[in-house]
C-alpha cells in the first residue's frame, strides 16, 4: 500500500475519532493525491471514498455522495469485492433510495456467495433488511437479518439492522429475536426496546 494512502487512513482514523469534518477532508485530499499517481489503486480510491464518505455522515453534504459513489465504482471495476457493493447498498439505504439498494445488494450477495466471503455475505444481507424495511416489506427484512446472522453471527456490524428492526410489528421482532445467539439476545431487545 502506497505510504500516502496509509497517511490519509490514519489521518481519516483520527479525524473520525475527533468527530473532525475538516480532518477528514484533509485525509480525502491527501487519497486524491495517491489516486492521481496511481489512478487503478483500490487503496487509494477506498480511502478517499471512505474520507468522504464519514465526513458526510458528519455533516450531510449531499455534493459528497456522487464523490465517494463514485470511486466505490472505480474501486469496484478494478478489483470486484463484494463489499464495494454492499457498501453502495448502504449508502442507497442512509440517502432513502432503497429500490437502488435492492439492486447493488443483490449484486453483493451474488458476489459474497461466489466467493465465499462470510462477512461481505452477513453485511449485505443486514442493509437488504434495511432496504426492504424501508420498501415495507417487514418479513422478507426479518427473512434477511436471520440469514445474516446465520452466516455470521458475530461479524461487527451484523447488528446493525436493530435501527430498522425497532420499526417491525410484534411479532416480526419476535422472529427476529429468536435467530438471534442466546449469549446476545438480551442485549438486541434491549436495544430494540429503545427509541431512537
Amino acid at each position: 500500500m502506497p505510504l500516502l494512502v496509509a497517511r490519509s487512513q490514519r489521518l481519516a482514523a483520527e479525524a473520525l475519532q475527533r468527530q473532525d469534518p475538516q480532518g477528514l477532508s484533509d485525509a480525502a485530499r491527501l487519497a486524491d493525491v495517491a489516486v492521481r499517481r496511481w489512478p487503478t489503486s483500490v487503496e487509494a480510491l477506498y480511502a478517499r471514498s471512505a474520507a468522504l464518505y464519514h465526513r458526510w455522515l458528519l455533516t450531510r453534504e449531499p455534493a459528497l455522495v456522487p464523490r465517494f459513489m463514485a470511486d466505490l465504482r472505480r474501486a469496484r471495476a478494478v478489483l470486484p469485492q463484494p463489499i464495494f457493493w454492499v457498501y453502495a447498498g448502504k449508502t442507497h439505504v442512509q440517502t432513502d433510495r432503497p429500490l437502488e439498494a435492492v439492486g447493488e445488494l443483490q449484486r453483493a450477495l451474488v458476489l459474497a456467495d461466489q466467493q465465499r466471503d462470510g462477512n461481505a455475505a452477513a453485511l449485505g444481507r443486514v442493509w437488504l433488511g434495511a432496504a426492504l424495511t424501508l420498501l415495507g416489506d417487514q418479513a422478507q427484512a426479518v427473512a434477511a437479518w436471520v440469514d445474516a446472522l446465520r452466516v455470521a453471527p458475530d461479524v461487527p456490524g451484523v447488528y446493525d439492522f436493530v435501527p430498522w428492526a425497532r420499526r417491525l410489528a410484534p411479532p416480526h421482532q419476535a422472529r427476529l429475536l429468536e435467530a438471534v445467539p442466546p449469549a446476545r439476545r438480551a442485549e438486541v431487545q434491549r436495544l430494540l426496546a429503545e427509541r431512537g
